[in-house]
C-alpha cells in the first residue's frame, strides 16, 4: 500500500545520503516522505538540493511563501529527522548501527 511505498521511497533516499541528493531527490522527498506535493514546484523553482535542504529554517520557508503553520512545522520536522539521520550516519561506520537506530 501507500505506506509501504512511502517507506521504500524514504529508505532509497536515506540510503543515498542527504548531502548527495539532487533537486529531483528533494522533490521526491517533499512528495513521498513529507507528503506535501504542492510545494514540489517551489523546491524545483529554487533549485533546492539536499545540501540546501539541510540549511532550511522557517525563515527560508517564509521567503518561499510557505507560511501555513502546519506545513512549516511538518517540513521542518522532516528536515530535522534528516539532520539527525545525517549525523548518525556520519558517526556510524557500520550500516548495522544505522539500522538499529532507525528501529
Amino acid at each position: 500500500g501507500p505506506a509501504g511505498e512511502r517507506q521504500l521511497a524514504k529508505q532509497r533516499l536515506l540510503a543515498k545520503g542527504i548531502g548527495e541528493w539532487s533537486e529531483q531527490d528533494v522533490q521526491q522527498w517533499i512528495c513521498r516522505v513529507v507528503e506535501l506535493p504542492r510545494y514540489a514546484p517551489v523546491l524545483a523553482r529554487t533549485r533546492t538540493c539536499g545540501k540546501d535542504l539541510l540549511r532550511y529554517t522557517d525563515a527560508t520557508l517564509a521567503a518561499y511563501n510557505i507560511t501555513s503553520r502546519r506545513d512549516v512545522t511538518r517540513i521542518l520536522k522532516s528536515i530535522e529527522e534528516l539532520r539527525r539521520h545525517c549525523q548518525s550516519a556520519s558517526r556510524a561506520s557500520t550500516p548495522s548501527l544505522i539500522r538499529q537506530e532507525e528501529l
